[in-house]
């Protein structure tokens, strides 16, 4: 059956770059192993806190687009899908900034309060901190990749998302090589952090050759609103946090993030963030009907 063809032919690229995903991880762990008692878990309990936020939102949203983009494509309406995936990365985007300078502020006081408490000491909170800045600050590129590879897939291409997926692996390699030797776990954290974001370069870049103009000066426009927003709540957070450090351990953690939620969300809506009305709505509606 043509069909049958057809589907084996666009998932076989994909299978070779799910397994290069795994390869990254088995090489994490490689290097990890050299670096001493600690490495594994600090590096370890960092990632499943990021897990948490690229879980609930960015997979969601791109689950969410790729209906519509193979739609678009399958009919040859270029100018929907591009409106439809710009959109997509503006929601994406906007949830996925804060998170990433919440994560990066204030990695250890969050760490502190979930993890910190029976054999879990201060020195586990600092390293595992330590690495959550570097992965946890990388978020808005995974979720803009997550973004742009089913962009790819709506128009029949499965090959260029697994050549990026290869060279990032040689990026990751490289910068592992290089950085861990002086920064220990941190420095793989750096590395994930630093091939995350090549990978999403190259994939732009493949994008845009491949479908044309992306709707970037949209795009870049309400990026940078969610990045002034989010820089003003994350100056807000690390500033009381550090006020209230001495009092209990876990407080600077609970209240940095509530003063971070806040400010975000009134510094958002003061510089005109389209996207927290759409994302706010859902939640409106929810609180209505009870």
């Amino acid at each position: 059956d043509p069909h049958v063809r057809e589907m084996l032919k666009r998932i076989l690229p994909m299978t070779f770059g799910l397994g290069v995903y795994y390869v990254d991880l088995v090489l994490s762990r490689r290097f990890l192993s050299e670096l001493g008692e600690g490495a594994q878990s600090w590096f370890g309990w960092a990632s499943r806190l990021c897990d948490l936020p690229q879980g609930i939102f960015v997979m969601a949203i791109s689950s969410a687009t790729l209906p519509s983009l193979a739609t678009f494509a399958a009919k040859g309406e270029m100018d929907e899908l591009k409106k439809t995936w710009s959109h997509g990365m503006r929601l994406a985007l906007f949830v996925a900034i804060p998170c990433s300078v919440a994560l990066a502020v204030l990695g250890e006081p969050l760490v502190v309060l979930l993890f910190e408490r029976g054999h879990f000491d201060p020195q586990s909170s600092y390293q595992t901190g330590r690495a959550l800045m570097w992965q946890g600050g990388a978020i808005f590129t995974v979720a803009a990749t997550r973004q742009i590879v089913p962009a790819f897939y709506a128009v029949g291409d499965s090959r260029t998302p697994v050549i990026v997926s290869a060279l990032d692996l040689l990026v990751f390699i490289g910068l592992a090589l290089g950085l861990k030797g002086t920064y220990g776990h941190v420095g793989i954290s750096i590395a994930i952090a630093g091939s995350s974001a090549a990978q999403m370069l190259m994939l732009i870049v493949g994008l845009r050759l491949r479908i044309g103009a992306l709707h970037g000066g949209e795009i870049l426009g309400s990026a940078a609103r969610v990045v002034a927003a989010s820089g003003i709540a994350g100056a807000a957070s690390w500033a009381l946090a550090r006020l209230l450090v001495g009092g209990p351990r876990w407080l600077p953690g609970i209240a940095g993030s509530l003063v971070f939620s806040v400010v975000f969300v009134v510094a958002a809506w003061g510089l005109g963030a389209r996207e927290l009305a759409e994302v706010g709505a859902p939640l409106k509606r929810r609180l209505r009907r009870r």
